[in-house]
């Protein structure tokens, strides 16, 4: 199932950049569609030609249905980990901004739930209005993507609670 469908080319933006960081940039520059090609054969994406709205630039990838035994992604609990280190770092700079038992219990459940569910897909994890184009070679196009492995639902949450019109009675859209 590895495969590559064109022989990627630096992006224009890319290789207008060249005077910008010297020689390591350069050498990066020239290194990098060897290094695309690579990832892509290794994770088994399909990549199509660079995508440059604008100035800006970033290859596009589609999903993967179903992850090598060998794939380099972080499992979730990577994520939760660090936001549970950063939270209780807060609540211990300001003990009486939350119950101590409920934001404690509420920081178990978080790393708990990023540790178990019976399926583990690849995840986007920054799936919000602002991440989402539309597209001619597929309608929606996810740009962004925070790459870690774990339950299919997080995503969909996630989406959720990043736009807080969302969990409303009554709709207004994000």
């Amino acid at each position: 199932m590895w495969r590559v469908t064109v022989r990627l080319r630096v992006p224009t933006y890319l290789q207008a950049s060249t005077d910008v960081g010297g020689p390591a940039r350069a050498e990066w520059l020239a290194a990098l569609p060897d290094r695309v090609e690579e990832l892509t054969a290794r994770w088994g994406l399909e990549l199509g030609e660079p995508f440059e709205p604008g100035g800006n630039c970033s290859w596009v990838a589609p999903g993967i249905d179903d992850l090598p035994g060998n794939h380099p992604f972080r499992p979730l609990s990577v994520m939760a980990d660090d936001w549970v280190v950063r939270a209780q770092a807060r609540l211990a700079a300001d003990p009486g901004r939350l119950d101590t038992g409920l934001a404690r219990d509420g920081l178990d459940l978080f790393r708990e739930l990023s540790r178990t569910g019976p399926t583990e897909v690849l995840l986007f994890t920054d799936l919000h209005a602002g991440n989402v184009l539309s597209g001619e070679r597929s309608p929606w196009l996810l740009i962004d993507p925070k790459p870690y492995v774990g339950d299919p639902h997080y995503d969909v949450l996630q989406h959720l609670l990043n736009c807080n019109a969302s969990l409303q009675p009554t709709l207004s859209g994000c």
